[in-house]
Order: structure tokens, then C-alpha cells, then sequence
């Protein structure tokens, strides 16, 4: 049983050894890792892989930074057009039956591909595993995307036969800013193929970042309305109203201690309204929504 393992990257390099340190060849039970997957025999009874880096970034750069520590990784040259797009070309780059995705700044268990393998059958076209962050919150602005029991497909943390991923397209790379593209491949995955198992004991920790309310997130918002265009359905539905854009912020706050970030985050969080406002109308009029 052979998987690529699909890991985007772009300037986080302390991260992405942190990332390859969990998947190295004594870190992942069961399995074993090989440096040329064409010269493997695809057995049902063993579990080998290979992991393979897409880089927007300098390439030679992150050889560099990843040195002997993990030699074994295949680091390819991205698109520079945002993580879509470098999945992709990850994928284009592999060999493997299996795709198994995850991000480089995110930490697999030790069991992370054998649950997966274990969970495969000849019915399987896709899984997604349990997605889990550290704590307690490291403030206000922290985020990060967890999944405890399945249907999100969290780009994170799943798994795809390859020949259905590229019956699907792949991440849809016109998404105008890096925001939605896992749940549009979800959305069109369960129209296509339908339901897919949740696989608990697949688990990945993905830290907590900080994420601070402002102009950036508003501008990332557009991807909403693209999302919603493309699927024909309501704002609401691709995750923008006043639940999202005030009700679910604001209850940050009440979560934290109060504080100096809390009155920072208040005042980010009202510029981040006053800039959706404009930007709302005029996505309204180029979605044609």
C-alpha cells in the first residue's frame, strides 16, 4: 500500500522540520518510508510511502534548512500561486496510490498512517482523520481548525485515492485569497461520491496561530462569495452572515480574560466590519449574487 504524503510549504521552515521530524521513518508505526516508490511493489499487506514538499518559496533555500536531518524528503518547486495550487503540484509529483494530506506546520501521531491503512478497504475512495490542537488558548487572536468528529475534510488531515482526486480536478486553484478551497473539494466530493468514513485514531495536532482581525481577513472574505457563486447558494450557507462575521467573533471575547488584546481585538474586529461593508457590495456585484 503506497502513499504520498502532500505537504505545501512556504517560508516556514523551522515548522516543516518539526512536521518531517513526526513522519521520519522510526516515527511512523507500521509503516516504511522509501525513496523511490517505483521500485516497490504495491502490496495490500505492507505500508510504504514517500513524502513529497511543494515549495513557493526558495527551493534550495529549504534543501538547505532540512539538510541531513531529512534527506529523505522530495522538496519540488511550487507554482508560487497559494497553497491550492502547491497541493496540486505536490500531487502531480507523486507516486503513490494513496494521497495523504497535511500542512507543514501540523504534527502526525505515530499511528497516523497506519490507521488509515488499517481503515481501507476496496470500497475506500477517501477518509478524514481527527484534527486536534494543543492547549489551553494562547489568547484572543489564537485559532486553529479542529475536527473531533468527522465532516469537515479538513485539508489538514485526509486522505484520498488518487485517481478520484484527479476525477475531481484537485483544489480548485481560482479562489481569489487562500480561504475555502477544502470545503469546495469537499462539497464537490460529496456530490460526486457521496459520504466518507471518519477515522478517530488518524490523528493530527495542529498548534494554535495567531490570527488578528483586520483588513487581511476581511479581503480573504471574497472567497466566501466566489464559493457561494460557484455552488449556487445562499451567502449564509458558504459561511457569511451576521453568525459569522459578528455573532461568532464576539464571542471570543467573553471566552478570554479580559485585557490589553482584548480592546485591540475589539478595535481590529471593527475595522474588519467597516471594511466588509464596501467590499460586501461590490462582491455582491462582481459574483452577481
Amino acid at each position: 500500500m503506497l502513499f504520498s504524503i502532500i505537504i505545501p510549504t512556504y517560508k516556514r521552515h523551522s515548522d516543516l522540520i518539526a512536521c518531517l521530524d513526526k513522519l521520519a521513518p522510526s516515527k511512523q508505526a507500521g509503516a516504511t518510508l522509501t525513496a523511490d516508490l517505483g521500485l516497490v511493489e504495491d502490496s495490500a499487506d505492507s505500508i510504504q510511502y514517500e513524502i513529497v514538499v511543494s515549495d513557493d518559496g526558495d527551493v534550495s533555500e529549504t534543501r538547505e534548512k532540512i539538510g541531513e536531518r531529512a534527506a529523505w524528503t522530495r522538496v519540488v518547486q511550487g507554482p508560487r500561486k497559494g497553497p491550492a495550487a502547491n497541493r496540486n503540484n505536490a500531487v502531480v509529483h507523486s507516486k503513490g496510490k494513496w494521497l495523504a494530506f497535511t500542512d507543514d506546520d501540523c504534527l502526525p501521531s505515530e499511528n497516523w498512517l497506519k490507521s488509515y491503512a488499517e481503515a481501507i478497504t476496496e470500497e475506500t475512495f477517501v477518509l478524514e482523520g481527527q484534527t486536534i490542537t494543543d492547549s489551553p488558548s494562547i489568547g484572543i487572536f489564537s485559532q486553529a481548525p479542529t475536527n473531533y468528529e468527522g465532516g469537515f475534510l479538513w485539508s489538514c488531515n485526509m486522505v484520498f485515492r488518487k485517481d478520484i482526486f484527479d476525477e475531481l480536478g484537485g483544489f480548485d486553484e481560482e479562489f481569489p485569497f487562500p480561504h475555502m478551497e477544502d470545503v469546495d473539494l469537499r462539497v464537490r466530493l460529496e456530490k460526486s461520491k457521496g459520504q466518507y468514513p471518519f477515522v478517530p485514531e488518524a490523528i493530527i495536532l495542529h498548534p494554535q496561530r495567531i490570527q488578528k482581525p483586520g483588513w487581511t481577513q476581511a479581503k480573504r472574505t471574497e472567497s466566501n462569495f466566489y464559493f457561494a457563486k460557484k455552488h449556487e447558494m445562499s451567502l449564509y450557507n458558504a459561511g457569511f452572515g451576521l453568525k459569522f462575521v459578528v455573532r461568532v467573533p464576539l464571542k471570543r471575547v467573553f471566552k478570554e480574560k479580559f485585557g490589553l488584546q482584548t480592546f485591540e481585538y475589539l478595535f481590529r474586529l471593527a475595522f474588519q466590519w467597516a471594511a466588509l461593508l464596501p467590499l460586501s457590495m461590490y462582491w455582491k456585484f462582481k459574483y452577481k449574487i
